[in-house]
């Protein structure tokens, strides 16, 4: 139904497309400086996994019991995009909330490390 009409279609809009664009634009908003309610709530929801910083990481949306459905699939539609686009670049990718590195089959997020960020090894 969403082709066009010589490829046998209605040209309709794919709605599921249309819902994730526009929550994709969000991301817009959110890297903005300004300091808006519904930012500060996002912020809080992902605290115990770095706050935005997790957006930065290859995460797996199911990992994270994120109890505002908007926010839950704001955080899954931005998985799949970063997914689609990413170079898959194992040797640069960030280790924390990592679906790939695992410690008894949960993502490893250590917050005091991460706070330290000026790590001596």
């Amino acid at each position: 139904m969403i082709n066009s009409y010589e490829n046998g279609g209605l040209r309709v809009l794919d709605f599921e497309t249309l819902v994730k664009s526009v929550r994709l634009s969000w991301f817009k908003r959110l890297l903005a400086s300004e300091n808006a309610g519904w930012k500060c709530y996002l912020t809080h929801l992902l605290k115990p996994f770095g706050g935005l910083f997790l957006l930065h990481c290859d995460y797996d949306p199911k990992d994270y019991n994120i109890s505002n459905q908007f926010y839950a699939e704001l955080i899954q539609f931005w998985a799949e995009f970063r997914g689609a686009f990413s170079d898959k670049d194992n040797n640069s990718s960030i280790i924390w909330n990592n679906k790939n590195i695992r410690i008894d089959g949960k993502p490893v997020f250590y917050k005091k490390i991460y706070e330290k960020k000026h790590i001596v090894y």
